[in-house]
């Protein structure tokens, strides 16, 4: 997490906004060009959202989330498998 002293009011004020400015997403395709990174969020193959970040941004995000799925797999010992992994898993049961 970044060292922020008001990470859990932060936190807390993102959980309290109301539903219309929360988005859920089960889909996303990046890109990225000379000046920065554009994440779409998608949610049943619809686009939802885009988010524009700095390359610096890109870089801590992915961090940092790669840290929590980490931590989270160890604390509960198991493994999250990639979107690639449940389409190869999927498309392989189906050729059987």
């Amino acid at each position: 997490m970044a060292a922020n002293p008001d990470f859990d009011n932060l936190l807390q004020e993102a959980l309290d906004l109301p539903e219309e400015k929360q988005i859920y997403c089960n889909g996303f395709i990046v890109s990225m060009s000379p000046a920065d990174t554009i994440i779409v969020l998608q949610q049943n193959n619809k686009i939802v959202a885009s988010l524009n970040v700095s390359h610096t941004i890109a870089k801590t995000l992915a961090i940092q989330l790669a840290s929590i799925v980490d931590n989270f797999e160890k604390g509960t010992k198991t493994k999250i498998s990639t979107l690639d992994e449940v389409i190869k898993a999927v498309q392989d049961a189906n050729a059987k």
